[in-house]
């Protein structure tokens, strides 16, 4: 698991329309169950989200991993409280 989470860091992360979000800066992991919880975005793209907004994205909410993070999932806005639109 370490190795694949490693190799997370820094994947660019994309919207279920092929919009970009932002890149993977950090990994949450689940100690007790093993898993990755969620990952980490900074800067997140300001046609997500208000400026300079870092974003917890639940793995749960993940397509698929390859070169590039594709979510099945994502709000359309989010906002400065944590309130997320669109979902």
């Amino acid at each position: 698991m370490q190795e694949f989470s490693e190799e997370l860091i820094g994947l660019r992360v994309y919207s279920p329309k092929a919009e970009y979000i932002g890149k993977v800066d950090e990994i949450v992991f689940d100690i007790d169950n093993k898993r990755i919880d969620s990952l980490i975005v900074n800067n997140v793209s300001p046609a997500f989200a208000e400026p300079k907004i870092s974003v917890a994205i639940p793995y749960s909410w993940i397509r698929t991993v390859g070169d590039i993070i594709i979510l099945d999932i994502f709000p359309t806005k989010i906002l400065r409280d944590g309130t997320l639109e669109g979902l």
